[in-house]
C-alpha cells in the first residue's frame, strides 16, 4: 500500500472514530434534539466529516471522482468555518442569572445505594462527610435548579446540575459559567456506587475514606480530576473518555481490583502506582492520549485494545513484563529492562490499531 493510501486510509479512520466518540458522548439526548438545541454539536459533526473527505480524496483514483470529493471537502469545510464564527455576530440570548439552591436527601439504611451525578457547566465538587440523617447534601450556584430525583425503592439517585441550557451553543455563555459552583457531600459511612457524567464543566472528586464500592466516570468537552486514599471498599474503576481530561491522581486504595478505561479523543491519566490490588487493567483506546502507572504487584493482567491515539504504561523497575501483541498499523515499544526475570509479574496483551503503545519503566 502507498502511503498516500496509507494517509488516506488513516485519516478516515480518524474522522469516523471522532464522530463515534461525538455521538457516544451525547448520550441520552436524540441526535435531532442535540441539533436543533446546540450549534456546537455541527462544528463536531463538520469537522471530523472533512477529514474523512480529504482520506477519501486521496484513496480515489478517478479524476472526476476526486473533483467532486475534493469540491464537497471544500464546502463542508466552510460550513464548519462558517458555523464556527456564526456565534461571534449572533445575540448572546436572555441574561441567565445565577442562584443559591440547598438539596439534601436522607438516609435510608438500605444498604448500598446508587448515586449518579450529571453535570452540565461550572464547577463540580464531590466529597464525602459525616452526616447524622442523609445520604447526600450539596449547595449549588447554579442556573437553573439542580434536580433531584429518587427511585421507588430509594436505593438510586439521580442529581441533575445545569443539563437542560438551551444556550450552550454560544460560546458567550461560558462567560457566565466561570461563577456556577456545585459542592455535593457523599455519607462517609454509607456503601455507594458513584456515577458522575460531566459534559463542558469542571469535576473535582475526592473520595478520601470514603465507602464508595464502584465509581463510573463519562467525561465530555471538560476536565475531571479524582483523588482517592484510604478508601478500604472501592473495588473498581469505569472510565469512559470524552473530548477533555480526565485524571486519577495517585489512587491509593488497596482494595482496587480492576480499572477499565475506554479512551475517547481527550487525554486520560491514571496513577495506580499506590494500588497494590490492583488485578486487571482493561484499555480500549480512543483517538486520544492514554497514561497508565501500574503498581508493583505480584500479578496483574493488562489489555490494550484498537485506537487512534497514544497509550503509554509506565512499569516499576521491579516487575517483569511478559507479553504479547497483535500486529497492526501502529507501533509497539518496550523497554527491554522489563523483559529481565523479576520477582513481580504483569501480563501484557496488545491488540494494535493505528496509533502507538509504548511500554516505559519507572
Amino acid at each position: 500500500m502507498s502511503e498516500r493510501k496509507t494517509l488516506g486510509t488513516v485519516l478516515i479512520l480518524l474522522g469516523i472514530l471522532l464522530l463515534v466518540a461525538k455521538w457516544a458522548w451525547i448520550g441520552e439526548e436524540t441526535a435531532l434534539y442535540f441539533l436543533t438545541k446546540h450549534r456546537s454539536i455541527l462544528l463536531t459533526a463538520l469537522w471530523p466529516l472533512v477529514i474523512i473527505l480529504v482520506g477519501s480524496y486521496l484513496l480515489v483514483t478517478h479524476e472526476r471522482g476526486k473533483k467532486v470529493v475534493g469540491w464537497l471537502a471544500l464546502l463542508v469545510a466552510i460550513g464548519a468555518i462558517f458555523v464556527s464564527i456564526l456565534p461571534l455576530f449572533g445575540p448572546a440570548g436572555p441574561a441567565i442569572e445565577a442562584q443559591e439552591y440547598d438539596f439534601e436527601v436522607p438516609y435510608l439504611h438500605h444498604g448500598k445505594s446508587e448515586v449518579i451525578i450529571n453535570q452540565g457547566i461550572g464547577t463540580l465538587a464531590i466529597g464525602t462527610k459525616e452526616l447524622d440523617r442523609y445520604l447526600l447534601k450539596g449547595h449549588s450556584r447554579s442556573l437553573t435548579r439542580p434536580v433531584l430525583t429518587k427511585s421507588s425503592d430509594g436505593n438510586q439517585i439521580v442529581l441533575k446540575i445545569d443539563t437542560e441550557l438551551e444556550d450552550w451553543g454560544s460560546w458567550k455563555s461560558w462567560t457566565r459559567s466561570k461563577e456556577l459552583r456545585t459542592t455535593v457531600y457523599l455519607k462517609k459511612e454509607a456503601p455507594l456506587s458513584l456515577k458522575v457524567n460531566e459534559r463542558y464543566g469542571k469535576c473535582e472528586i475526592n473520595l478520601e475514606s470514603s465507602r464508595v464500592v464502584d465509581l463510573n466516570i463519562k467525561g465530555g468537552a471538560g476536565e475531571i480530576r479524582v483523588k482517592s486514599s484510604g478508601n478500604k471498599h472501592l473495588k473498581g474503576i469505569n472510565i469512559e473518555g470524552g473530548l477533555g481530561e480526565i485524571e486519577l491522581e495517585a489512587i491509593q486504595d488497596r482494595e482496587l481490583r480492576q480499572v477499565k478505561i475506554h479512551g475517547g479523543a481527550g487525554r486520560i491519566l491514571a496513577d495506580l502506582a499506590e494500588s497494590p490490588g490492583l488485578e486487571a487493567v482493561d484499555i480500549e483506546r480512543g483517538v486520544g492520549e492514554v497514561t497508565v502507572y501500574l503498581p508493583s504487584n505480584q500479578y496483574t493482567n493488562v489489555r490494550v485494545k484498537g485506537g487512534v491515539g497514544e497509550t503509554t504504561i509506565w512499569v516499576p523497575h521491579d516487575v517483569q513484563v511478559k507479553h504479547k501483541s497483535e500486529k497492526g498499523l501502529g507501533s509497539f515499544d518496550i523497554d527491554p529492562r522489563l523483559l529481565d526475570e523479576a520477582e513481580n509479574l504483569i501480563y501484557l496483551d496488545v491488540e494494535m490499531g493505528i496509533g502507538s503503545v509504548s511500554v516505559r519503566q519507572y
